[in-house]
């Protein structure tokens, strides 16, 4: 939710900042995945945000796995550069930021009751992602 305070286009639309809505539409999406997953295990591969900013490299390197491709030089390149990087850009669709500061960012952007109202709506989605 703390991503989407600063774009324009979320602001004139009340269902943009719905925690509700926004967890059941993911929750529906894993629901699909974990179906389509069951049928073809070998089409899908599930990776959340968190988890790649944890670790770039070694995601990185998993799913590159997963598509049968070797990881170049020039994509841990890219990686670097993308995810490491200290500039300061205020552009939300920008794709060079420090990517950990990113996925943590929204502890600081949102009040204390905020999260918690959050983390109570999506409960059942944060389950499916393995946060509660």
């Amino acid at each position: 939710m703390a991503s989407r305070i600063n774009l324009p286009w979320c602001d004139p639309d009340p269902a943009c900042n719905d925690a509700a809505r926004l967890c059941a539409e993911v929750k529906d999406d894993l629901e699909r995945i974990s179906q389509l997953q069951s049928q073809f295990p070998d089409r899908f591969y599930l990776i959340k945000f968190e988890d790649l900013v944890a670790s770039v490299e070694l995601e990185t390197e998993k799913l590159y796995k997963f598509l049968g491709m070797p990881v170049t030089d020039s994509v841990k390149a890219f990686l670097c550069k993308h995810t490491q990087s200290n500039e300061t850009r205020n552009n939300p669709f920008s794709t060079i930021r420090h990517s950990n500061t990113v996925a943590l960012g929204w502890k600081s952007k949102l009040s204390n009751e905020t999260i918690a109202k959050i983390t109570d709506v999506c409960a059942p989605t944060l389950k499916m992602l393995g946060f509660l």
